[in-house]
């Protein structure tokens, strides 16, 4: 009886242990098969996004607890819009953006290091701040010391510090888009106090980076921002300047999406 006993014992616990190993396989299936499902989506929308383009971007989209966006686009905007349309999908899963952009210029990393270096020097905002070039050999930042240490890796553009605010991350960014031959912007650069992001101060970085940006001087335009959705209002000279001046919109952190109603004369 004891034996008998003790066998049904065994057995029960047998059974509720491969219960448990089965619960947690059928669980595992669940999530992987939700994960494709979710990509499927994901894909979708994208082939339905004209600025996206999936029929000229390499494009991957894994499946994994975190959704990974690997391959090339086109420009900035098929990159922002690809980010921003997974991240609706995903409904609380990270995303992971490790899109690059097409270029045909390919400049070794420390030039690249070298000329965000010295466009971060020249730009007046940055003057207070220190810069570190890694590449360069400079030493790092001290420990909550307000700079940009920055970094060059296969045509990324890396940046960490802190810095006063976040028109001063976000101009850095823009700053580094703007580095020729760039493919990727890694921006981890932290605030040094606390602060909320509203339209305002979008609206104000974009007129800052239309000022600085000697391209569209002399043109007239003007912005307007409503829930992070820029609008662009006024007159240039030609359709290269009315997409660079988009493009610029799509360079800054933040910007949901870009309505270009610039008038070509």
């Amino acid at each position: 009886m004891r034996i008998q006993l003790s066998c049904s014992i065994l057995k029960k616990k047998t059974l509720a242990v491969e219960g448990i190993f089965s619960t947690g396989r059928v669980s595992k299936l669940k999530r992987r098969l939700s994960m494709s499902e979710l990509s499927k989506q994901i894909r979708a929308r994208l082939e339905h996004d004209p600025a996206v383009n999936l029929h000229a971007s390499d494009l991957v989209i894994t499946d994994a607890e975190v959704v990974h966006l690997k391959g090339v686009v086109p420009d900035i905007r098929a990159k922002r819009k690809a980010w921003r349309i997974a991240s609706e999908l995903a409904q609380g899963k990270g995303v992971n953006d490790e899109l690059r952009l097409q270029s045909d210029l390919k400049e070794g990393d420390d030039r690249l290091a070298e000329a965000l270096d010295l466009a971060l020097r020249k730009d007046s905002i940055f003057h207070t701040l220190l810069i570190r070039n890694l590449n360069a050999g400079d030493e790092p930042l001290e420990r909550d010391s307000n700079g940009i240490e920055l970094s060059a890796a296969d045509g990324v553009l890396a940046m960490a510090g802190q810095v006063p605010s976040l028109s001063h991350r976000r101009l850095a960014e823009v700053n580094a888009w703007w580095t020729p031959g760039v493919v990727d912007v890694d921006n981890r650069l932290q605030l040094q106090w606390p602060e909320e992001e509203n339209d305002d101060e979008i609206s104000d970085t974009l007129l800052l980076v239309m000022e600085k940006d000697w391209f569209l001087h002399g043109h007239e335009i003007r912005v307007q921002v409503r829930n992070k959705e820029v609008t662009l209002l006024g007159r240039v000279a030609s359709s290269a300047l009315s997409q660079r001046a988009e493009w610029d919109c799509w360079y800054v952190p933040g910007v949901r999406e870009v309505h270009n109603s610039l008038t070509v004369s």
